[in-house]
Parts: structure tokens; C-alpha cells; sequence
């Protein structure tokens, strides 16, 4: 999980092009609350990444509503998901969704506050985040529960770099190893955060995917290890080589992959079942 290039224009001009480019009752509604929408795009700002501030305003009514909303199918929209896109110089946050640690391959846009409740951010960059199909169907309209954020605004949460908060552990059955994952505090970890993270995977069902889908991840490391063997590396290398893969892992020290290869050089009990060719 790494955060994203926020986006550094002011969103309002978006939806004065939007605006300019409206026909019809379209055109009339979205003019009205023209002053309205400037101030709910400085608040937003004004209060990220502490969202849960924020009091919706739906109280204006359905047809108020659906012309906020209907921004979003704008054409102009196209333009704003590009620039968003732009921004992130890093090959792999255009590619790999940070709501889940880079597990999937960005495919969608989400609203970080639902539109359903805020129909004025519809169309607002700060609001959209790119996000892959799983974690937008998982999220669905989450915002938050008693009074706190459920998820990361990969925009302007303060996502730690150099400290880890996702553990990975190895665990054996009759089959051989496993692998869980769970939030963990970190030594000198924000406290804040953590609990953030904690909802955070909780409202993704993170546990459960990560399990799933790096099962098979472990078995390919276990292979990878003995044929490193093979070749004639040292264990202890071996175990040198995970941790520097798992520092340079490009999702950060909270990705999943970063857990997992961690958890592996901590195990001795899992190199030497790889070193002895058992998962082949």
C-alpha cells in the first residue's frame, strides 16, 4: 500500500467546464448550486484526509441529486481520470491498486465518499481514486461507522514508508505451509493509523484475499528457493535475498507480497522444508 499523487489543480474548475458544457435542466441546476459546490470542494479539502467529517447535504432533494450525480458521466470526466492518471510517475501505481497492497490490477474508479450521500463530489478529483474491481465491489458504499473512516484515502492519508503494518504468518497442516496475514502495530507505529489500517482490511476482507491469493505465491517462493539451493546458495543468503526483496518490494513494507517474503526469511522451519525440495 503506498499513497497516490493527489491532485494538485482545483477540482472546482472541473466542474465549471462541466457546467459550461450542460444543456437544459442539467444546465439550470448545476448553475444554481455553482457557489455551493465551490464551497463543498474547499471543505473537502479543508477536512482530508479526516472525511468523516464531513455532514452530507442530500436533504436538497432527488432531482438536486441526480443532476449533482449525473456529473460524473460527463465527458469531461475523461479528462479529469487522465490527468489523475498523469500524475502517478510510478509505473506501478498506475497499474496496481493501493487499496489492496498492489494485489490487483487497477480496472475502475472509486468515490471515496459515496455519492449516494455526497452527490456534490460526484465529479470532484479529490474524491476519485483509481482501485481494482474486488476492493470497489467490496467497498461498495462504506464510508464510515460510528464515527470513524472504515477505509484509506490513498490520497491524503499520511501511508507510512518505512514502517510495516501488515504481518504475514507460516503456518503447517499435514499439507505443508500456509500462510495468514493480519494487521500489526510496528514499534514507533502512529497508533491513529493503525487503527485506520485495521478497518481498513476488516472492510476489504483483506485477510481472507491475501490468504487466497498468496497461497499459491508461497508455494512458487518455495520453489524458487530450491532451486536457488540447487545452484548452490547458501540458506543464510538465501534468507538475506528475501528481506532485500521484501525492503524493495514496490507496494511498500504493507504490502502483502512484503509480508509474505518477510515471513519467509523469518522461518527456518519453511527453508528448509523449500531447501529440501518438498514443495516441488
Amino acid at each position: 500500500m503506498r499513497e497516490l499523487v493527489a491532485p494538485n489543480w482545483d477540482a472546482f474548475d472541473d466542474y465549471e467546464a462541466i457546467v459550461s458544457r450542460s444543456v437544459g435542466p442539467n444546465k439550470v441546476t448545476r448553475e444554481a448550486y455553482r457557489d455551493d459546490v465551490r464551497e463543498r470542494y474547499q471543505a473537502y479539502l479543508d477536512c482530508a484526509p479526516d472525511l468523516e467529517n464531513m455532514v452530507s447535504v442530500v436533504a436538497e432533494g432527488p432531482p438536486r441529486d441526480a443532476h449533482m450525480r449525473s456529473c460524473y458521466g460527463h465527458e469531461h470526466m475523461r479528462d479529469v481520470k487522465h490527468r489523475i492518471s498523469a500524475l502517478q510517475r510510478d509505473p506501478y501505481l498506475l497499474r496496481f491498486c493501493q487499496f489492496c497492497g498492489g494485489m490487483a490490477v487497477v480496472s475502475q474508479w472509486d468515490h471515496y465518499l459515496p455519492q449516494a450521500e455526497f452527490p456534490e463530489f460526484a465529479a470532484c478529483a479529490y474524491n476519485i481514486t483509481p482501485i481494482c474491481g474486488v476492493c470497489n465491489h467490496t467497498k461498495r458504499e462504506r464510508g464510515t461507522t460510528q464515527g470513524a473512516r472504515e477505509v484509506v484515502h490513498v490520497f491524503y492519508d499520511d501511508i507510512p514508508s518505512d514502517l510495516a503494518y501488515l504481518e504475514a504468518t507460516i503456518v503447517w497442516s499435514a499439507e505443508g505451509p500456509d500462510i495468514i496475514f493480519s494487521p500489526s502495530m510496528p514499534a514507533g507505529g502512529d497508533q491513529q493509523f493503525f487503527a485506520l489500517f485495521c478497518r481498513h482490511v476488516d472492510a476489504l476482507a483483506l485477510e481472507d484475499r491475501f490468504a487466497d491469493y498468496y497461497r499459491i505465491q508461497l508455494e512458487r517462493e518455495a520453489k524458487k528457493i530450491a532451486k536457488s539451493v540447487r545452484r548452490g546458495l547458501e540458506l543464510e543468503v538465501i534468507r538475506d535475498l528475501l528481506r532485500d526483496s521484501a525492503e524493495s518490494e514496490p507496494g511498500g513494507p504493507s504490502s502483502p507480497l512484503a509480508a509474505l517474503l518477510r515471513a519467509a526469511a523469518d522461518s527456518d522451519r519453511f527453508l528448509e522444508y523449500a531447501a529440501s525440495g518438498a514443495g516441488q
